[in-house]
């Protein structure tokens, strides 16, 4: 999912956007080189080479999949436990 809005720029100390390559997870949010954040899914490479600055939670992923074109999209740090809680909620009671 690509992601349009102001660019995001890497920290001066990762040498760009680039850094080594390293495996990725389903929901990572990358930031290329262009500064527009790219969140992958299920079809990502196994590895990537660009600075991740965080990852969508198993429970909003779904969500976020489903998005049209042209939605805005918000993103709020969670900690493990509400994200543990909310992939619980998923599978119902």
């Amino acid at each position: 999912v690509r992601l349009e809005g102001p660019s995001v720029e890497a920290e001066a100390s990762l040498g760009g956007a680039e850094i080594p390559s390293e495996g990725t997870a389903l929901g990572a949010i990358q930031v290329p080189a262009g500064g527009q954040p790219i969140v992958l899914g299920p079809d990502r490479p196994i590895t990537g080479g660009y600075a991740k600055i965080g990852t969508v939670i198993s429970a909003d992923f779904p969500i976020l999949a489903q998005a049209r074109p042209g939605s805005s999209v918000r993103f709020r740090a969670v900690g493990i436990g509400e994200a543990v809680e909310a992939r619980g909620r998923m599978s119902g009671p």
